[in-house]
């Protein structure tokens, strides 16, 4: 791939020039890397095989061509450590496209500790620069080009071992050209003829890996399997046996019986992803893989620090894009972004490749710490930010009784109102909100005395013009840390289970609470607790003026069949299963053929619950006599792990119940300790287009975040295509985050999800401005793209603006066309910029898109029958 010479200074130093240092950082001694042309010891092979979602397409494909193998499933994205691969001694990436800096440092120093690999595919194609510099150094080889015609493979001659002769050279594939790297690498099989040559590398082994140049799961599947079957003998034999998910399946013993359960060492559902790259001062040497994953951090911190000035600098200026003159720029009109600390930054960017070069490993790790910190502490917060979001907030009850009356409560809505946010989630405890289970007097429950204060809260959002929407515990019916404030003991299940316990649920030994959690929950498979709680959720939304309902804790807690540690087994549950299949679940076990339908049971049970909540408030969305409220909006607090790995282990299904419709936005609790873990976690749902017309609303936990952390982690949400933020929470809301938010954000006056037109246009806008200020300074697309560009961005705008003003079916169409046609555009238009800037832009570009998806769904004309829809 070329690189322009316009690029800036933060692509050429931070990618170009890391070159040099790759191959001393990462070579084996001499002595460490055997003759690639020997074949290991015949030792049984514990095989790992990736699925990611590079190879999605092509995993049934994978999948039949491994069967009858044992095989563990490392699901990709949630690989950050060595340690994540520790369970495999062999491990086979079928065309993993994306791999990111952490992951290519867990690869590598699993690999350091005696791991080998067989990659096919153009593996880590699309993965940075860096990366993909540093992937050619520890796999000895990389794909270099596509062949486009069927070719045979062939073996050189004097090759004599048997695991190479067993591989398929009779059938003509179509593949790609391995380029070599390194001494270590050796091409053990060629291409018959490729552009008349015979040399073209078709197969590259090193003592460590072996790189199969085609994509595996595409070919023939007898050539596929000979070939692998040829890969795998050479480190060992392969067991014969079944995949093994990311939960295991191997958790019992042949005979049936169940091993005691593995006793968790912390809530699992507590846990937050720790730091990504910790740095201290040190002068141990530095790797390739760590100095491309420092680089890549200052580089992409030195993005947001320069975003976050843009944004700033243009947010006052009334320089209108079609106005600019098209021969020239007014430069007098606009002063350049300069400052002290990017330059500094950048110039540190620019220098650590040669002090990791110099091996002056002190020097580059106190001088990236010197950058970040610099940052850190000048980040541009001292004027107001120009485009509208979603600014929500938890509201805790631990903040709730420190306000201590009314007017202390007021005055935390004050603040929140003066930093800009403007959606709440309202806590209601048990006491407070499950109101009356079946069966319980109402006299003994003092609920008319909590519905007073609930309005109360209602208003002073409303009066300050902010939503306040109820958060609800679904299925926790409990809190063991909850019966420490009201001088109960931990064994208390909560009033609900206290008075109906057959309502309860139970993990496989029999207890409500599961090991190293805090809180039971309820059956969602029983019919009184779902209608218990579909009246609880219908009293919610008419008797009190609230905007929206979010369902907390809407799965089940937390297992892992490989502990054996499952739940799910409650009275009602069990009795429908047997009914069912004949079996009663509690007797499967995790290895049983009836365990998926057993998982699928439970997913199932939680997703008709999230879809019968659905129909519920959109039959309360318009109430006579009230049409002057907002619309109820159902939300939902979800973990943002991988699918399959959710699913087997809390059943929640959030992206079905967003492609059905169900649920307006999703929450995901994407709580890191850093940026980086932040992005891994939210990126993969704000890029996917399986969510429907859902917003994802990311959300930062603040507990033990420092406030410099918090503002860098909002500032890459606003970098990204999510649609705003949602913070937990209130109690852990600083006053240094408080005047930061004062300055930046103030108060909004529009709420997207309510005026998603008009937020899509304003926040247009602001793009425009940004890119009116650059194309001030002559910083964007060459003169001859020009007048296209600012044609067709100046159509859009007006395009928005209309619909705006009247969302009529054909201003929507008309938005929704021009707006299509400029993303695609978009990326040739700005080939010469630089690529962080332009990734937020398109990022911007697409957040615009799904407030149009949004709001189209929503328009009166696409609303349910007998919905009425209004905006506040």
């Amino acid at each position: 791939m070329s690189v322009s010479p316009n690029r800036t200074a933060i692509a050429r130093l931070g990618c170009l020039l890391i070159i040099p240092l790759l191959a001393p950082a990462i070579a084996l001694p001499a002595a460490a890397t055997p003759p690639v042309i020997q074949g290991v010891r015949q030792a049984p092979v514990v095989l790992g095989v990736v699925r990611s979602a590079d190879n999605a397409a092509q995993w049934p494909n994978i999948a039949a061509r491994l069967q009858g193998s044992e095989y563990r499933v490392i699901e990709w994205d949630q690989v950050r450590s060595p340690q994540d691969l520790a369970a495999v001694t062999v491990l086979f990436l079928p065309s993993v496209e994306t791999i990111d800096s952490a992951q290519l440092l867990a690869l590598e120093a699993w690999m350091g500790q005696g791991g080998r690999v067989i990659v096919t595919g153009a593996i880590g194609t699309r993965s940075s620069y860096g990366v993909q510099q540093a992937l050619r150094s520890i796999l000895g080889a990389y794909w270099q080009q596509s062949i486009e015609q069927p070719t045979r493979l062939t073996l050189p001659r004097r090759r004599t071992e048997i695991w190479v002769q067993q591989g398929n050279t009779r059938s003509a594939i179509v593949g790609g050209v391995l380029g070599q790297s390194g001494v270590a690498s050796e091409s053990i099989a060629t291409w018959g003829s490729v552009g008349g040559s015979t040399d073209q590398a078709a197969i590259v082994v090193t003592g460590r890996s072996v790189f199969l140049g085609w994509e595996w799961g595409e070919m023939a599947s007898e050539f596929d399997r000979t070939w692998f079957q040829a890969a795998i003998g050479r480190y060992g034999t392969l067991r014969a046996g079944r995949a093994i998910e990311p939960t295991p399946t191997a958790a019992t013993a042949a005979t049936g019986a169940i091993a005691p359960p593995v006793q968790p060492t912390a809530d699992p559902a507590e846990q937050v992803v720790p730091a990504q790259i910790q740095v201290q001062p040190s002068g141990q040497p530095i790797s390739a893989a760590e100095a491309i994953a420092m680089q890549q951090e200052l580089a992409s911190l030195i993005g947001r620090f320069e975003s976050a000035l843009l944004s700033e600098a243009s947010a006052g200026s009334s320089i209108d894009l079609a106005a600019l003159p098209e021969d020239k720029s007014p430069d007098a009109e606009i002063t350049p972004i300069g400052n002290s600390a990017l330059t500094q930054a950048r110039q540190i960017l620019g220098d650590f490749p040669q002090l990791v070069r110099d091996r002056n490993y002190s020097a580059a790790r106190q001088q990236w710490i010197l950058a970040r910190r610099t940052l850190w502490d000048n980040f541009p917060t001292d004027r107001p930010i120009a485009q509208p979001e979603i600014r929500a907030i938890w509201l805790d009850r631990g903040t709730i009784v420190e306000a201590g009356s009314p007017e202390g409560l007021a005055e935390v809505f004050d603040r929140l109102a003066a930093a800009g946010i403007n959606t709440v989630s309202l806590k209601r405890s048990t006491p407070d909100i499950r109101f009356i289970p079946a069966g319980l007097r109402r006299s003994k429950i003092p609920w008319c005395a909590a519905g007073t204060r609930w309005r109360q809260r209602i208003e002073l959002a409303h009066d300050r013009d902010m939503e306040l929407h109820a958060w609800v515990w679904t299925f926790a019916a409990g809190n063991q840390l909850h019966n420490r404030l009201v001088n109960q003991p931990a064994s208390y299940l909560g009033p609900v289970l206290a008075a109906h316990p057959d309502w309860a649920n139970y993990d496989n030994a029999g207890n409500s609470i599961p090991a190293g959690q805090t809180k039971p929950f309820l059956d969602p498979a029983n019919p009184e607790v779902r209608q218990y709680l579909l009246s609880l959720f219908d009293e919610i939304v008419t008797r009190y003026n609230v905007d929206g309902l979010q369902l907390d804790y809407i799965r089940y807690p937390f297992q892992d069949p490989s502990a054996n540690r499952t739940y799910g087994y409650g009275i009602a549950a069990r009795q429908q299963f047997q009914q069912l299949t004949g079996t009663d679940p509690i007797a499967l076990t995790p290895s049983s053929p009836l365990w998926p339908r057993w998982t699928q049971f439970r997913v199932e049970q939680v997703n008709s619950f999230v879809a019968e909540t659905a129909q519920l408030l959109r039959s309360r969305r318009y109430r006579s006599g009230s049409a002057s409220r907002s619309n109820l909006l159902l939300s939902t607090a979800v973990f943002p792990l991988a699918t399959g790995d959710r699913l087997n282990r809390i059943q929640q299904h959030w992206e079905l119940w967003a492609q059905r419709g169900d649920v307006d936005l999703i929450v995901p609790m994407s709580y890191a300790m850093d940026t980086n873990g932040l992005l891994r976690l939210a990126t993969p749902w704000l890029t996917r287009a399986d969510v429907g017309s859902a917003l994802v609303l990311p959300s930062i936990r603040l507990l033990n975040l420092p406030d410099a952390t918090a503002i860098d982690q909002i500032q890459a949400l606003r970098d990204s295509s999510a649609g705003g933020y949602s913070l937990f929470a209130a109690e852990n809301l600083s006053a240094g985050l408080e005047t930061v938010f004062d300055r930046t954000q103030g108060q909004a006056a529009l709420i997207p999800y309510r005026q998603p037109f008009q937020a899509a246009a304003l926040r247009y806008a602001a793009l425009t401005r940004e890119w009116s200020y650059w194309l001030g300074q002559n910083q964007l697309a060459s003169l001859d793209q020009q007048q296209v560009w600012r044609s067709q961005a100046t159509a859009l705008g007006e395009a928005l603006d209309r619909l705006a003003a009247d969302p009529s079916e054909a201003n929507f169409d008309l938005a929704q066309s021009r707006l299509r046609r400029f993303q695609a555009a978009f990326p040739g238009w700005m080939q010469t910029e630089d690529e962080y800037r332009v990734r937020t832009w398109q990022n911007r570009l697409g957040a615009i898109a799904d407030l149009l998806a949004f709001g189209d769904r929503r328009r009166p004309a696409n609303a349910p029958a007998g919905v009425e829809e209004t905006q506040r």
